[in-house]
C-alpha cells in the first residue's frame, strides 16, 4: 500500500523539476533582451570648461541636455537610437554652420536601473 502513493509523489516531483526548469529557463533569457544596451547616439555641441561658459554660448541651454563629466560638462542637441536621424541632425546643424559631433555607444543610458 506504500508503494501506490510512492509512484504518483516521485513521479509528481519530476514533472515539477521539468516544467520548473522550463520556466526560469524562459524567465532567464527575458533579461538578456532588456541588458543588451542598445545602441544609442549622442548628438554633442560641445564640451565646456564651466557652467558659466556654457550658459554663455548657448541662451536656450535649460532646453537641451548638459551633462557634467571629469573632463567639463557636455552640451547635447539630441539623442537617437537611429542612426540615419543622427546623421539628419548633423546635416541640419552643419547647414547652419555649427559644430556637431556624433557618438554612439552601447549605453545603459536608457535603462531605468
Amino acid at each position: 500500500m506504500k508503494g501506490k502513493f510512492l509512484i504518483p509523489i516521485v513521479f509528481s516531483i519530476v514533472i515539477g523539476f521539468f516544467f520548473g526548469k522550463v520556466f526560469f529557463n524562459n524567465y532567464e533569457s527575458s533579461f538578456d533582451v532588456f541588458n543588451e544596451g542598445e545602441k544609442v547616439y549622442f548628438i554633442q555641441k560641445g564640451v565646456y570648461s564651466t557652467l558659466n561658459d556654457l550658459k554663455e554660448n548657448n541662451a536656450s541651454y535649460d532646453d537641451f541636455l548638459y551633462l557634467e563629466e571629469s573632463d567639463g560638462y557636455h552640451f547635447y542637441v539630441g539623442i537617437t537610437k537611429n542612426e540615419k536621424n543622427a546623421k539628419k541632425i548633423k546635416e541640419f546643424y552643419e547647414k547652419s554652420n555649427i559644430d556637431i559631433y556624433v557618438t554612439g555607444s552601447n549605453s545603459k543610458f536608457l535603462s531605468s536601473d
